[in-house]
């Protein structure tokens, strides 16, 4: 290693400090959670006497009504006592030496060309190069390092990824790449490995490993697949659209592109093509529940076509019937009143 210039060295003193801070923070951390186990064990004694009571009295529909409230009691200690055994089970991380915090900075600057410390948030800050996985163009990201937040020593708190140039996915602007959301990373296998090295020190080499993650893509569980990142595609054209330009069929509950949809003119909801029809009388397209068969002729068109069991087509032709009859009718009376006269 090169002999570190004085900004190098006042740079590190600066980190082992916030480091130093981070580190004296994990015995809050435990308390704070063992102080959420003994609040829930409090809530649990006090619902388990209220059930006693009820046991007690035989009182069933009292007893019923707690469950709900002891099952929420019973999830949250459980989680609680989880967070404890992890902060357990992690070893207290070693204050690093002052030489190491310089090595760790020279080696970042020589494996990323560069670096900044952001003073304000305590983050040690890199960038990538332009990333591009199967063809889907996803720009340069920002690697931060929240060294305020090291006593937690996960990759969720500790790593933030920020695009510097966002190409999101269409169905969510917070996915900048398949496995960041919301400047969340999720590392997956790496997981385990990030951990280790930011517990011991090792920042330049947590950094190589996030670098990793956004520089490969795993099919297993993306936030979004690169294959729908451009959007969804319709389920009758198969062109990829914006999941705003979605409907999304009443009857099949498929979606649809804006040219593979339509609307029923009676109900006025969304429809696919294939689960729709054209009625022969008005010539408007009709869903399968709007659809009405006409008493006469047995035939099938929409309601708005049909009154009293009857269409349209019928009534004219029984309206063009019954018309002779009305006017030889109408003819006949004065006739018969004449005569009657």
């Amino acid at each position: 290693m090169e002999t570190p210039d004085r900004s190098t060295i006042r740079l590190a003193v600066k980190i082992a400090g916030a480091m130093e801070s981070a580190i004296n923070c994990w015995p809050d951390a435990l308390a704070r959670d063992v102080h959420h186990v003994c609040d829930n064990l409090t809530a649990l004694n006090q619902l388990r006497a209220k059930l006693h009571v009820c046991s007690a009295r035989n009182l069933s529909r009292a007893a019923n009504a707690l469950r709900d409230r002891l099952e929420c009691k019973v999830s949250h200690l459980q989680a609680d006592l989880r967070d404890c055994e992890r902060l357990l089970r992690q070893p207290v991380p070693d204050q690093p030496k002052l030489r190491q915090i310089v090595e760790e900075l020279q080696q970042i600057d020589s494996e990323f060309d560069g670096f900044r410390y952001d003073y304000s948030k305590r983050a040690i800050v890199v960038e990538t190069e332009a990333i591009t996985l199967e063809e889907v163009a996803l720009g340069p990201f920002e690697i931060r390092l929240q060294l305020d937040r090291l006593a937690e020593a996960s990759c969720d708190a500790v790593v933030r990824v920020i695009a510097l140039k966002p190409n999101p996915a269409a169905a969510n602007s917070e996915v900048t790449h398949p496995h960041v959301s919301n400047q969340g990373l999720c590392a997956g296998d790496a997981v385990a490995p990030i951990g280790a090295a930011l517990r011991s020190g090792r920042l330049c080499d947590a950094l190589l490993l996030v670098r990793s993650v956004l520089r490969e893509y795993s099919s297993a569980s993306p936030y979004v697949a690169l294959s729908e990142w451009f959007g969804i595609a319709c389920d009758d054209c198969d062109v990829f659209v914006h999941l705003d330009d979605l409907s999304t069929c009443n009857h099949c509950e498929h979606s649809y592109c804006d040219d593979c949809s339509t609307g029923c003119m009676i109900c006025d909801d969304t429809y696919c093509w294939a689960c729709t029809c054209v009625c022969d009388l008005c010539g408007d397209r009709y869903c399968k529940p709007c659809a009405a068969t006409c008493a006469h002729c047995a035939d099938t068109c929409c309601s708005g076509c049909v009154e009293d069991d009857v269409c349209s087509a019928c009534r004219e032709e029984l309206e063009e019937q019954n018309e002779p009859d009305t006017q030889e009718t109408a003819t006949k009376e004065p006739a018969t009143t004449g005569s009657a006269a």
